[in-house]
């Protein structure tokens, strides 16, 4: 499924809303519950410190160094399972989808 499609179904649920001000990222990460990061190569994500900072539940493909960046309890891992080309092919990953509703799940659902 592509991102526009995913916000046609989901409606106002999902959002794109481009690059972000530095300043205003904060503002911007404590609106949400999960940050879901699909990197297929990171050395040190600073994005996911900053998202576990605010308060979010991280959720990362399991790359290069982002399994020492955060302690377990703030980050759930998947091994990426990268489908078709590498444009598109993360958001069809299915492990990495069912890992996110189940963190969702497990979260935030009561």
């Amino acid at each position: 499924m592509q991102l526009e499609e995913l916000q046609e179904h989901y409606g106002d649920r999902v959002q794109l809303v481009g690059s972000v001000k530095h300043a205003l990222v904060r503002d911007f990460l404590v609106r949400g519950h999960i940050f879901l990061n699909t990197s297929l190569t990171e050395a040190y994500c600073m994005a996911i410190v900053e998202a576990a900072a605010s308060g979010l539940q991280v959720v990362s493909t399991k790359v290069g160094g982002i399994p020492e960046v955060l302690p377990p309890e703030l980050i759930t891992l998947s091994e990426p399972n990268v489908e078709g080309n590498k444009t598109c092919g993360i958001y069809r990953s299915t492990n990495l989808f069912k890992l996110l509703v189940y963190v969702y799940i497990l979260n935030f659902q009561h």
